[in-house]
């Protein structure tokens, strides 16, 4: 099944880079023309790191294409304007849930047996993610596009496929894996490419399959789309480009400084490599889509519970440190920490597995700092030196000479101070009543405490 499209994308802007030239010159102070090239080639790669990290072409011209979606009912169209499409085939772009005037993803058809509700969004990203998981496992998100070639060499001949593949208004999304849960769907694919000897025009990762020929078969990226089904056209849909990572090469930028911008806008990037796990995966789908705004509110209350599966080594650190009474309450405190995206990921997957372990570090360090602020015998509310000596009397000493303070120690401790103090108000209590010092002191050694509130002082024996 194929339709052909006229897509506008959203940044039509002319040339960026010579557009930027003159407001960069004159913000650097800059005359003259003497240094135009270099400051056009920092442009230019300033262009493709944007364009490689949010999934937009900041220079594109409105494209005409005809599109092989392998019968997927979903289609990634990043950067659609809505109200521009044009097709001669039913298709509805579903606004995007966080910049409506906009479409990521194109809905082919009509659904049919819609179900009556659906499972909650986090659920069914989770559910998504779990899939992208097991796919990344097998290898058949590499395999599924190698496939897809073999079947479609032993199908026409080798000269045909290579034109149909080489036609860059020709656009063939190879479909990886599909599914349904709970009024969801999802779907993984990419597109597959015949790259002759000059560079593909890109904004994304592509992964090298096969030579063929002088030509190179290359995949775009895999997309994720996890689309609610339960109306038509659906409602909300959410498209997430995955990125396999073997040691991919990267520059040094302000990520710090350019984050925020590109999860506000971008499109979400899941990274995966070898050491990937479900369960981190899973986590990983969730953070971006909540750092994306797909996510917000009590719809993010499964992320912590995802985290303390995930990175349990981390979030046990942060439960031992600051003394959380369970995993999930020290994942929530972690999650505090996690409001702002934090990890490149054109450092791969290691990077989150860095920033995650940086932030339970920098938790446990910030609570310690606090508690430093205090001392011991706070506590109690008694003085140092008063506090010290309770220690020898009460704390055994370990091997080094320190003393040993656990819970035992701190509750006789406590106990003690309290019952001193029950001692002290008993005698402020008799002298009120007329006891002299000595006579209430040893009122208090004759008597329990519970019994004052019927202490006489003795009256004054009478002479004869």
């Amino acid at each position: 099944m194929t339709g052909a499209f006229t897509p506008c994308n959203t940044a039509q802007m002319g040339h960026w880079a010579d557009d930027l030239l003159s407001e960069l010159k004159t913000d650097l102070g800059i005359t003259g023309d003497e240094r135009d090239a270099e400051l056009r080639g920092n442009l230019l790669r300033a262009q493709a790191d944007i364009e490689l990290l949010t999934g937009h072409r900041i220079d594109s011209e409105p494209v005409r294409a005809r599109v092989d979606h392998g019968n997927l009912p979903f289609l990634a169209a990043l950067d659609m304007q809505t109200a521009t499409l044009q097709a001669n085939a039913e298709v509805w772009p579903i606004p995007d849930p966080v910049h409506p005037e906009f479409s990521n993803v194109l809905q082919l058809g009509r659904l049919r047996d819609l179900p009556g509700k659906a499972l909650p969004k986090a659920e069914a990203l989770s559910a998504a993610a779990a899939v992208v998981a097991e796919l990344h496992r097998t290898g058949w998100l590499r395999q599924a596009a190698v496939s897809w070639f073999l079947d479609k060499s032993k199908a026409m001949p080798p000269a045909e496929l290579g034109r149909m593949l080489l036609d860059e208004q020709h656009q063939h999304h190879v479909p990886v894996a599909c599914g349904t849960v709970d009024g969801w769907w999802f779907q993984v694919s990419r597109r597959i490419v015949l790259v002759p000897p000059k560079t593909l025009n890109e904004p994304g990762l592509v992964e090298i399959l096969a030579p063929v020929g002088e030509l190179t078969l290359v995949a775009t990226e895999p997309i994720v789309i996890v689309a609610r089904v339960t109306s038509h056209p659906a409602d909300w849909a959410l498209a997430a480009r995955i990125w396999v990572h073997h040691g991919i090469a990267h520059h040094p930028r302000a990520w710090r400084a350019t984050s925020g911008a590109i999860h506000g806008n971008g499109i979400p990037i899941i990274t995966l490599d070898e050491g990937s796990t479900p369960e981190e995966v899973v986590a990983q789908m969730l953070l971006v889509a909540y750092w994306h705004g797909y996510l917000d509110g009590d719809e993010a209350s499964l992320i912590p519970v995802s985290l303390a599966s995930a990175f349990q080594g981390d979030v046990a650190r942060v439960k031992r440190g600051i003394g959380s009474s369970d995993m999930e309450t020290a994942a929530s405190s972690l999650f505090e920490r996690l409001l702002r995206p934090g990890f490149d990921p054109t450092r791969g997957a290691g990077s989150i597995r860095h920033y995650i372990a940086h932030h339970a570090t920098t938790l446990i360090r910030e609570h310690r700092a606090t508690l430093a602020d205090s001392h011991p015998w706070d506590e109690f509310e008694i003085e140092e030196r008063q506090y010290y000596k309770l220690l020898a009397r009460f704390a055994p000493r370990g091997p080094k000479g320190r003393y040993e303070i656990d819970d035992a120690v701190r509750q006789r401790i406590r106990d003690h101070v309290e019952e001193r103090r029950r001692r002290a108000a008993a005698m402020d209590l008799l002298r009120a009543r007329g006891f002299g010092e000595d006579a209430a002191r040893k009122w208090l050694q004759r008597h329990d405490i519970d019994e004052i509130a019927t202490a006489q002082p003795r009256r004054p024996r009478m002479g004869a």
